[in-house]
């Protein structure tokens, strides 16, 4: 029969994580023998006792059926210093064909795993923080020096054509050219159009006005021959225009 004699108190260096082997703030290891004791542990008054009175935890029955099962697996862990931590057991044979199986244990708390997460999430947050602000920068920057300008553009040549359509003012406004194919480049170009029927109108309705002050200068000098066949867009003028031609044909009589 050959046995195997193993000094736990020479390999717990070993097994114990140092700083040069630690991964993350705060984590260490623990060794269970075959039948769930700790041989090597952080704490050496927990040497010796079953794991089960060291491990208060509420998943203690499913760690113990990964190890039985001789399964690797990882559990939400809270340690014995009420820290929240991860717990990764592994389960393996201390020597081929031997059939003593030992569990590694590793504990880390989850602050320290979360926090290149946290670091990222922060960045990220102020990348965006200051993404947006200057995306509002540059929106307002355009606004006032872009929109604002042509806006103040369409706006006073908006002036001008009221003031021109109501007789405030013989010069019409000039057309503007629209400088983007946009919601305001439409309106300018409408506007442009609008402008452009206006000027038209007015020039028709002062021939009609010319016209007819003619005819009635030749009426006023005896000549009732005159007929006024200019027509406006405008129903009140062509009302006028209409009465002008009866009086015009009843004087002819």
């Amino acid at each position: 029969m050959v046995g195997i004699i193993i000094d736990f108190q020479n390999l717990a260096p070993e097994i114990n994580i140092n700083e040069q082997r630690s991964v993350f703030k705060g984590d260490y290891n623990f060794l269970l023998g075959d039948n769930n004791t700790l041989v090597v542990a952080k704490n050496l008054d927990n040497i010796g006792k079953s794991y089960v009175e060291v491990n208060k935890n509420s998943n203690i029955n499913a760690i113990l059926e990964s190890i039985a099962k001789k399964q690797n697996a990882v559990y939400d862990y809270v340690s014995t210093t009420g820290v929240s931590s991860y717990l990764g057991i592994s389960v393996f044979e201390i020597f081929p064909t031997s059939n003593v199986y030992y569990t590694l244990g590793f504990i880390t708390p989850k602050e320290p795993v979360y926090a290149p997460v946290y670091r990222l999430l922060n960045s990220l947050i102020i990348i965006g923080l200051i993404s947006f602000a200057l995306f509002v920068l540059i929106v307002n920057v355009y606004t006032r020096k872009f929109l604002g300008k042509r806006l103040t553009r369409i706006l006073t040549n908006v002036k001008s054509f009221f003031d021109f359509i109501n007789h405030k003012t013989n010069n019409p406004p000039q057309t503007l050219k629209p400088k983007n194919r946009d919601e305001l480049g439409n309106f300018t170009q409408i506007l442009n159009e609008n402008i452009a029927y206006a000027i038209s109108l007015s020039r028709n309705d002062k021939q009609i006005v010319l016209k007819t002050t003619q005819i009635i200068d030749e009426a006023e000098r005896g000549n009732l021959k005159g007929v006024i066949e200019e027509r406006s867009q405008n129903p009140e003028l062509n009302a006028l225009i209409a009465k002008l031609n009866e009086l015009l044909e009843v004087l002819r009589k």
